[in-house]
């Protein structure tokens, strides 16, 4: 019940190491200096940071299957948007986006393995 979300958050986790991996490529391609490539991997944090407590409020109100849902629809949005990034100001913007869906993949995969370890010791 909980793999696809451990699944997305897998991609979410995977997406934090991203930028370290990609760096010499995106000097080269946008002209960018190793301090801005820095800044845009923190892009990704600050949009995580700042969204978890109304990621932990709409995962509690909403639900988490539908919040993960849109969570990873978000974070496949800004992972295109970063690829056909023509400016780093798109760059910033896409993974700014990257980390608002990532938010919620953690404490979401993990309030629906909580949700199934209850049901199943409830019997």
């Amino acid at each position: 019940m909980w793999g696809i979300p451990a699944l997305i958050f897998l991609i979410a986790f995977l997406h934090r190491a991203a930028p370290g991996v990609l760096a010499k490529e995106l000097m080269q391609a946008f002209g960018i200096t190793g301090t801005v490539v820095g800044l845009l991997s923190a892009m990704y944090f600050y949009s995580y940071a700042g969204f978890m407590v109304p990621g932990g409020v709409l995962l509690d109100s909403v639900g988490p299957r539908w919040v993960i849902a849109a969570g990873g629809a978000v974070m496949g949005l800004g992972s295109l948007a970063m690829g056909l990034a023509l400016s780093p100001a798109v760059l910033f913007a896409s993974r700014l986006l990257v980390g608002l869906g990532a938010t919620v993949t953690f404490t979401g995969a993990l309030k629906i393995a909580a949700n199934c370890s209850r049901a199943r010791s409830s019997g």
